[in-house]
């Protein structure tokens, strides 16, 4: 390979509004001279991902975090019919006329539609940036990649028992992709009922992968230490989080060349006012692994590296 760099995808994953660290992650990266050619998002890292892919610098994405209100993000899906239905369904009634009971407790239709607004209505297809976002088919229980057309025939290739999804909304995708159970409704697509990536795979580093990266740095915002949780959404969401740290350990170990874990607080889904420590937290840990990350994508001889190494 010589002196050519290395081709570098940094993959994005989950972890509700801790996720907003990855903005701090990039942001490091750009004031260090080093931008990303391939990015992998689940969840919350979807929504930076997608929005990586739509040409967003980082500084845009901090002003757009730094703006955001509950109001613009969440809309409850609960009604008083559907909770009457679920207390029914929990005590095995049947109520007339009959009600759906809800598959979360928010929509989520509020949210897609304002990634919907910063995407500017991108399709998948429109896409020239080397992009996945990850999902979870519960009918099937297979991993679901969003990427352009021109990454499906190498994806597929490297992960075979994935479903592929080429076409569509960019805000779909990661709609689906931030589909936490019991939190956000599932998202349909076609054949497929859609939930949370990190299902399958919370730090997609093997997607990052699969569209071509030499090396591979994960950022897992998973928190170190948990205080007792607040709240149902709370309580939802640090259960969700211990079922995919495990799996998600085995895989960033076996496809990520280096790992970013930001020492972030134990943030809930709510407490926006929190973003800029989020965010400070993201710039942090990558500037603690700049170089590693050179000797990682410079390995040859007359590398920054090897020549402060030699001098």
């Amino acid at each position: 390979m010589g002196n050519q760099r290395r081709r570098f995808g940094l993959a994005l994953g989950g972890g509700g509004l801790r996720g907003i660290a990855h903005i701090g992650v990039l942001k490091g990266l750009a004031e260090a001279g080093y931008t990303p050619d391939i990015v992998s998002g689940t969840s919350s890292g979807a929504i930076l991902a997608a929005l990586w892919a739509c040409g967003w610098t980082p500084q845009q994405m901090e002003d757009v975090a730094r703006r955001l209100r509950n109001s613009e993000l969440y809309d409850s899906a609960i009604t008083v019919g559907s909770a009457l239905a679920v207390v029914c369904q929990l005590l095995g009634l049947r109520l007339r006329p009959r009600r759906s009971v809800p598959r979360g407790m928010l929509q989520g239709a509020k949210l897609e539609r304002l990634i919907g607004l910063w995407t500017r209505g991108a399709r998948l297809e429109q896409l020239e940036r080397p992009v996945a976002v990850m999902a979870a088919d519960v009918r099937s229980g297979r991993a679901a990649v969003f990427c352009p057309p021109a990454f499906r025939d190498r994806v597929q290739q490297a992960m075979p028992g994935a479903i592929v999804i080429d076409r569509g909304s960019l805000a779909a995708a990661v709609r689906a992709s931030i589909a936490i159970p019991g939190i956000f409704e599932p998202k349909v697509i076609g054949p497929h009922v859609l939930v949370d990536g990190a299902v399958k795979d919370k730090v997609p580093a093997e997607a990052a992968r699969a569209l071509g990266a030499d090396v591979v740095v994960a950022v897992d915002v998973s928190v170190q230490e948990r205080r007792e949780p607040v709240g149902l959404f709370d309580f939802l969401g640090h259960a969700f989080d211990l079922m995919a740290r495990d799996l998600a350990a085995l895989k960033m170990e076996r496809f990520a060349d280096l790992v970013l874990q930001p020492r972030l607080p134990d943030v809930q889904l709510t407490e926006l006012h929190r973003i800029p420590e989020c965010i400070e937290a993201g710039i942090r840990a990558l500037r603690e692994v700049l170089d590693d990350l050179e000797r990682l994508l410079n390995p040859a001889p007359g590398g920054r590296v090897s020549e402060e190494l030699s001098s």
